[in-house]
């Protein structure tokens, strides 16, 4: 089981990436102390405040080994944590 999050100032703010056994997103994006959403809320990059109000995004793929190589993708220009449906989702999708 893996998951590795790296920091691209110049082209997004933060890239999760999970690879092992099938875990639910919440455990990655909305659970963990340092999770996706709280960075976005406690940002301790941002010069100009702490809190980035920015729009997010996250992708998976279902189906891994069928014919479908299209990947489910759900963003919004809400900031993370006023989105309902991110919680909502999180807590019913699984990454592997």
């Amino acid at each position: 089981q893996t998951a590795v999050t790296s920091h691209y100032p110049a082209a997004m703010c933060r890239l999760s990436v999970y690879v092992g056994p099938p875990l639910l997103m919440e455990e990655i994006l909305t659970k963990p102390t340092r999770s996706i959403v709280s960075q976005s809320q406690q940002s301790r990059e941002r010069v100009l405040g702490n809190v980035n109000g920015d729009g997010f995004g996250i992708g998976w793929y279902e189906n891994v080994g069928t014919r479908d190589e299209e990947p489910c993708v759900f963003n919004s220009t809400q900031p993370a944590w006023t989105c309902r449906n991110l919680t909502r989702l999180a807590r019913k999708i699984y990454a592997s």
